[in-house]
């Protein structure tokens, strides 16, 4: 069955990112628009080539640090899309492995979320984050990012959020033997 699927699959994105592709190489004014199609681009290709992802994020952090965007984007959207592209460096970097940038990145990106109250994008930067640190078995921070993020997701009633932080939660309890606080947030993320 998966055989079969996963050319379609292959397709439709590969035909998504071609069409983002034409709007980043047609656009004449580095805009919003061309930000964002960077950040796409590199957001669906990056599993299939780190490096596409790399060389679309860094585009669109140019665009973004060029004198013409300073002019014609507001500040916080301009932070926001910073954010946005710090966030796709995290991913990128704990995706090949290196996780001193990935905790970088992911810290960069929670900033300026923190600063400029986007909630829901604060929540997953703060669980990517405590993924990151699981990763490094450095629980107690990651214990740390995930309660933050489910603290947000109860404000939001984000019930996805909220079951997928308290899985990580009682996932890492479980690993450091604590089976009776995991088994609480396991049975809570239900």
């Amino acid at each position: 069955f998966f055989f079969f699927v996963n050319p379609f699959i292959l397709f439709a994105q590969n035909k998504t990112v071609d069409s983002l592709k034409i709007i980043v190489e047609d656009s004449k004014q580095l805009d919003t628009v061309h930000i964002k199609a960077c950040i796409d681009i590199a957001n669906q290709a990056y599993h299939a080539d780190v490096d596409i992802g790399f060389y679309y994020t860094n585009k669109a952090l140019n665009i973004l640090r060029s004198g013409t965007s300073s002019q014609s984007i507001p500040k916080k959207q301009k932070q926001n899309l910073e954010a946005d592209a710090f966030s796709l460096f995290a991913e990128m970097y704990a995706y090949k492995g290196i996780m001193d940038s990935a905790v970088l990145y992911s810290q960069k990106a929670i900033d300026i979320y923190t600063l400029n109250k986007k909630e829901k994008k604060l929540a997953n930067s703060l669980m990517g984050l405590g993924s990151i640190l699981d990763y490094q078995t450095k629980n107690k921070e990651a214990l740390i990012n995930y309660s933050k993020a489910q603290q947000i997701f109860e404000k939001l009633n984000d019930t996805s959020g909220i079951a997928l932080s308290l899985n990580n939660l009682g996932t890492i309890y479980y690993s450091q033997g604590d089976t009776s606080i995991a088994i609480n947030y396991i049975e809570r993320s239900i």
